[in-house]
């Protein structure tokens, strides 16, 4: 009787590396520098997103950094950009309006120092890593239309500059306004105050 044995071919797999979360919180401590640094990379992260207004509001609790940039529109976006330390360069379709963003990094640096809440669109992103260490608590709000009381009149600029700053970041796509036939809302500048992808839903009634 003959036999005759085979010898199997090596089992190859692909894998990843994984990065270990002490690595996350030591690059967080290495490049947490001052806390005025601190507050300076929420203004340039402010200008990557399209920012054309930056309110800085100082207390003896901390600080508030309010923008009207672009935002979180997905939990993807948030997963991409917010989650994920680093950028990946290559197609990446916001890389190329970055002024001050390279590696991705920078928001660590306030972590460092306090807890941090981010108001983004309809998304809260509420982040401590003294309590919770690397993990973040995501919430999806609307967030209230706040009033506003204006002395004298209500002219087209004020109601104009209602909608822009104060109704504007509010809004999600597929949300509709409607303003109705007063006087002060029959300007063109209100379908240009909307984000573009916004604008489908604006009509004035």
């Amino acid at each position: 009787m003959s036999s005759a044995s085979s010898q199997s071919a090596p089992s190859t797999h692909t894998r990843k590396f994984i990065v270990s979360p002490a690595i996350i919180r030591n690059l967080i401590e290495r490049q947490a520098g001052t806390l005025e640094k601190a507050l300076m990379e929420n203004v340039m992260n402010a200008i990557d997103a399209g920012a054309t207004r930056v309110h800085v509001t100082l207390d003896r609790h901390g600080y508030t950094v309010d923008d009207d940039g672009r935002g979180f529109e997905s939990n993807d976006q948030i997963e991409q950009y917010f989650e994920t330390f680093g950028f990946e360069h290559e197609g990446d379709a916001l890389q190329a309006g970055r002024t001050y963003g390279t590696f991705g990094i920078g928001r660590g640096q306030q972590w460092h120092w306090a807890s941090t809440v981010y108001r983004s669109r309809h998304f809260s992103m509420a982040v401590d890593i003294r309590a919770r260490g690397l993990d973040y608590l995501l919430e999806e709000v609307q967030w209230p239309v706040a009033p506003v009381i204006s002395e004298g009149s209500v002219n087209g600029d004020v109601s104009l500059w209602y909608v822009r700053e104060l109704l504007c970041p509010t809004l999600t796509p597929g949300q509709v306004v409607i303003l109705d036939n007063r006087s002060a809302h029959h300007r063109g500048a209100y379908s240009h105050a909307l984000p573009p992808v916004l604008q489908p839903g604006f009509q004035l009634d």
